[in-house]
């Protein structure tokens, strides 16, 4: 007998059973509960496929317990299985894929750790993972370690629950949404992050027995696949470091294999870590599920609004697979947050496909805060396979009330010796408005206030206690108190100083701005904003003057008059202000534009033009000179030409340039430097020269220097032609260019002496007329 082979033979049996214990394995996790001061509960949660080549579970586990630091052996305790089922792989009423399979296998044990400082690792190993997993290298003889780290027991700490298992399924190109966060029974903070799977033994056994001493290496991914993008996909898997939401998507159909960390924090210190190994199963085909989106969502968005102001906001949502939407609101100026009431009013929806939302908050005096307010919004569905989650905030700053400004005080009268009456007048637009407080005092000193007034609109008060106003200086002024009882700043202060103030009028500067377009600039009262302007006008030649333009709240200064014809007459105008106490001041100085005359003749040729304005009344300074100020035809903008004493009023201009024609005058008076340094401008004249033309009959083309060349000597002229023909009637010489003469040449050939016609077209700058001039010229060489 081949006692070998036979051995062999017995012990195939043995190795399959063995080797068949819990194989498949798709993940798993750690749970440590301290029930005593060292004694702890450890609950371990295996995953593994349901295919028929996965085995069951087997019966017990041991768990590696090493001294963190120094990595040092302390236990190796035992856990045994407490019952194996089926992983819910979607949610409650969805049915996964036909292909989406997966079992659980929880493990309980106690052990007891002796005290230390350092805390401990505790870990599980065993062989292999599922085969074929598309993201780590030959899978299906890779180990895999579930592992934690525990603080000292002194520190008296129970790791992380999580709260989801570790088997799900997404569709192709889905966007991921699933929630891995787990809850800590003592209150620590969590954080998460993605980590690569950590790999154990790979012998083949997957007896979870006789654990290895870390630390321990970490998987190989396959080609394509990194721990920065382990589903290989243009939307790489990450993890919300605080909530504990995977997202991302995977391209392809197959299982993947993730690891997720937990930190727990504590005092800002890191306590303890818990790794979750997951897979990810993706099927050939499946329906994924939208998440909820919505219009004008606040998401990110910060409001800033006033106290006492109100706030709405208001949005919809809609869910594409049409399943129901969920949406609530979490915040501290919701009832039951740490504000005082009023609360916001925002209630919780539910509908199917479309449903929409409100958060709404009146905000009083209590409510200002440099801290913003964060409102939190949960939107989600019920959808297949798992519900998705489209939550957001958005935060709210809340300032003080505004201070509200002072109002105008305008007048200031004496009823008789005991009462005064002071008015005022607010422009603003005094949404913050509590009330007003009245402050009176005598020469300037002792102010107190003596009443107060919650009538914004009121615009004036009687003193009926002012004794001997007759006599004394009594003053006031106004304090503004916004919503929160916050005072703004004071107003100008009234006193019976105003009884003594002349109110006059005077008009700076009556000047052309345009065509037909007369600026009128004026000195305004104090308060102008509450006073009338009235407006009077005439014309030079027309000694009556009228009431013009009566301009009620008008507060600009000036005024800009386009009911006018500026070419033809010269307008004079004087102003009348009544202020807000019915004080009205005498009319102002008669101030008169410049109309600027002058005349040409299209009918010759002069070579000069002649010019005359009207003189420029009245400044209080005089006028000082007159500016002359021209440009022709191809100048792009005025230049200054000439200064005139201000008693020359004409003007005669013989020094025009050939080249133009039309000439555009503008007269500028400068006032005295008494007055207030204003200027004055006329209407814009332009004149027009006669275009000439003066014609030689001969030339002698020979390079001698001397009338080597034949041209029209021209002045004034605009558009200009010329042309010359042979006696039979041949064109052999057309020119634009007025500069351009003949060199009594034809297509670069000299021409015979003899006689020749030409033809002299042009035109003038005043019209389009054009003159033609026609005769014959003899070429003589």
């Amino acid at each position: 007998m081949n006692l070998k082979g036979y051995l062999l033979t017995g012990l195939f049996p043995l190795l399959l059973y063995c080797s068949s214990r819990a194989s498949h394995i798709t993940g798993g996790e750690i749970i440590l509960k301290q029930v005593g001061i060292n004694t702890y509960q450890a609950e371990v949660t295996l995953y593994r496929s349901c295919g028929w080549l996965s085995s069951a579970f087997g019966d017990s586990i041991q768990l590696g317990i090493y001294e963190r630091g120094t990595l040092l052996p302390v236990l190796f305790p035992y856990l045994t299985l407490q019952h194996e089922t089926n992983v819910q792989w979607a949610a409650t009423g969805c049915t996964p894929p036909n292909n989406v399979c997966g079992k659980r296998g929880l493990y309980k044990g106690l052990f007891t750790l002796p005290i230390n400082v350092s805390g401990y690792i505790v870990m599980a190993e065993g062989c292999c993972r599922e085969g074929g997993i598309n993201n780590i290298k030959n899978s299906a003889t890779e180990g895999i370690v579930i592992y934690s780290e525990i603080s000292s027991p002194l520190l008296i700490n129970n790791t992380p629950e999580f709260l989801r298992p570790s088997l799900i399924y997404a569709c192709p190109n889905d966007s991921l949404q699933y929630n891995f966060s787990a809850t800590d029974s003592d209150g620590d903070s969590l954080v998460y992050s993605l980590v690569t799977p950590l790999a154990g033994v790979s012998n083949g056994f997957t007896n979870w027995f006789n654990p290895s001493i870390p630390p321990y290496a970490t998987i190989i991914w396959e080609t394509g696949f990194s721990l920065l993008n382990p589903s290989n996909s243009n939307y790489p898997l990450k993890i919300d470091s605080l909530s504990g939401v995977l997202f991302g998507s995977f391209n392809a159909s197959g299982n993947y294999a993730i690891a997720i960390k937990v930190d727990e924090i504590r005092n800002g210190l890191i306590i303890s870590s818990t790794i979750k190994e997951i897979e990810v199963i993706v099927p050939n085909s499946c329906t994924p599920n939208y998440i909820p989106t919505g219009n004008n969502l606040p998401a990110g968005k910060t409001y800033t609004i006033n106290a006492t102001d109100e706030i709405c906001i208001e949005f919809e949502i809609s869910d594409q697979n049409n399943d129901s939407i969920f949406v609530y609101f979490e915040s501290e100026t919701l009832p039951g947050g740490n504000i005082n009431a009023p609360y916001a009013v925002a209630p919780p929806v539910a509908g199917k496909t479309k449903i929409e939302a409100s958060y709404c908050w009146t905000t009083t005096c209590e409510h200002a805060s440099q801290v913003p307010y964060k409102v939190n919004c949960f939107i989600s569905d019920n959808g297949c396979p798992y519900p998705k989650t489209n939550n957001h905030s958005f935060e709210i700053i809340v300032n003080p009330a505004p201070l509200v400004s002072a109002p105008n005080m305008v007048c200031y009268a004496l009823l008789n010796n005991h009462a005064v009456q002071v008015s005022w007048r607010d422009t603003a637009n005094q949404k913050y408005f509590s009330h007003y407080l009245i402050y009176r005092g005598v020469n300037g000193n002792n102010y107190f206030p003596i009443d107060t007034l919650s009538n914004r609109t009121q615009q004036s008060y009687i003193d009926t206690l002012a004794f001997g106003c007759d006599s004394l200086n009594y003053s006031y002024f106004i304090i503004s108190v916004n919503v929160c009882g916050v005072e703004g700043n004071s107003s100008d202060t009234i006193s019976a100083d105003f009884l003594k103030l002349v109110f006059e009028s005077y008009i700076k500067t009556v000047s052309v701005e345009d065509e037909n377009k007369i600026l009128i600039d004026w000195e305004d009262m104090p308060d102008a904003y509450f006073s009338t302007h009235y407006l009077y006008r005439t014309d030079r030649a027309n000694n009556q003057i009228t009431l013009y333009k009566a301009l009620a709240q008008y507060d600009l200064g000036y005024y800009i008059d386009e009911e006018t014809n500026t070419a033809e007459n010269s307008y004079c105008y004087t102003l009348e202000i009544e202020n807000a106490c019915g004080i009205t001041t005498p009319k102002s100085n008669l101030s008169c534009s410049i109309l600027l005359n002058g005349s040409d003749d299209d009918s010759e040729v002069l070579f000069f033009n002649k010019i005359n304005w009207l003189e420029y009344i009245n400044w209080q300074g005089n006028v000082k000179e007159y500016q002359l100020w021209r440009k022709h035809n191809r100048d792009s903008d005025f230049n200054f030409y000439a200064t005139f004493k201000k008693n020359q009023l004409a003007f005669t201009d013989s020094s025009l340039q050939v080249e133009g024609g039309a000439f555009t005058y503008l007269i500028v008076a400068i006032e005295d430097t008494a007055g207030r340094n204003a200027i004055s401008k006329s209407n814009q004249l332009t004149l027009n020269q006669h275009p000439s033309i003066y014609i030689p009959n001969s030339f002698t083309p020979n390079n001698d220097g001397i009338n080597d060349s034949w041209k029209p000597e021209w002045a004034y002229v605009e558009n200009y032609k010329l042309e010359i023909f042979d006696r039979w009637g041949n064109k052999i010489f057309i020119t634009e260019d007025p500069y351009e003469g003949w060199d009594g040449s034809s297509n670069n050939i000299p021409c015979n002496s003899g006689v020749y016609v030409y033809y002299v077209y042009y035109s003038s700058f005043k019209n389009e007329k054009v003159y033609i001039l026609t005769n014959s010229l003899t070429l003589i060489r």
